[in-house]
């Protein structure tokens, strides 16, 4: 029995980690105009290590990864306030970025992958062109790539590359809805409305070879519905409404092989009421 602590307390002691981290956010604003403002935001990010399964070939434990985020944007109300925007650039630059990998005896794990970047711009918009009706959109431009892939990563048997698009990262994305509120009696209110999101393609995780899973675009339609009187709210919801299987994520480098794709058309209705 004194042995085996011993032994236990030697495991622990062993790959026992201490870390220590500052962060910080700055976000100096200015108003332009009652109806106009733009900002600028500087802020730190931080994930903790770890350690992976005791596996033969897999590292024992995986370093945090930091980031540094710039961003600068503008937001407000022009034509009277008919229309609403917010748009922004931003960089953020990776260090030591963890990566979910698999190697060549299927055991997964995670990796650091030396650095990345991501960089990009996203509008989005609001226009009400009459009263109780609202049409928006919003779309994002990304850029997220390695920028320095040590070679101790590929030698643990994650194959990639400087240059290589970061897992499940889309360069193009967006969406659109549309909702209108209207009188259906006395004290009784309807309500429609619709959303189409779109999601470009993008790649799996890195594997133990150059090949990598694509995952292709598509799009989803979200349709909603309902009334209130007072403080009772009928809703009808119709998520996925054209039964698209859009993957998630899956084959190479996952179990199996197995493909995850987004929830079916799911139809739900829901009655609340506030008290």
């Amino acid at each position: 029995m004194t042995l085996s602590r011993y032994h236990f307390f030697r495991l622990r002691s062993t790959l026992s980690a201490r870390e220590h981290a500052f962060t910080y956010l700055l976000t100096p604003s200015f108003k332009v105009s009652p109806d106009l403002m733009v900002y600028a935001r500087l802020a730190s990010g931080y994930r903790p290590g770890g350690a992976n399964q005791p596996l033969p070939g897999v590292p024992p434990v995986f370093n945090p990864d930091k980031t540094i985020n710039y961003e600068i944007g503008a937001k407000g109300d022009v034509i009277d306030h008919v229309l609403s925007f917010d748009v922004s650039v931003y960089y953020i630059d990776w260090k030591d970025i963890q990566l979910f990998a698999i190697d060549s005896l299927g055991y997964s794990f995670t990796s650091n992958a030396g650095d990345a970047k991501s960089q990009g711009v996203e509008l989005s918009f609001e226009v009400r062109p009459i009263e109780n009706l609202k049409v928006g959109a919003w779309v994002a431009f990304a850029d997220a790539q390695l920028t320095n892939y040590p070679p101790e990563a590929l030698a643990a048997g994650v194959y990639a590359a400087n240059g290589d698009q970061l897992p499940y990262s889309s360069r193009f994305s967006g969406a659109a809805s549309i909702d209108e509120d209207f009188p259906i009696a006395v004290k009784w209110t309807g309500f429609v409305g619709a959303t189409v999101a779109y999601v470009g393609h993008r790649q799996d995780v890195f594997t133990d070879s150059p090949q990598r899973e694509y995952l292709p675009a598509y799009a989803k339609t979200d349709l909603r519905a309902g009334t209130k009187h007072d403080s009772w709210t009928v809703n009808l919801y119709a998520n996925n409404a054209a039964n698209r299987r859009g993957v998630i994520s899956g084959g190479l480098g996952n179990f199996d092989n197995a493909f995850y794709f987004i929830q079916p058309r799911t139809v739900e209705l829901n009655v609340s009421k506030h008290f």
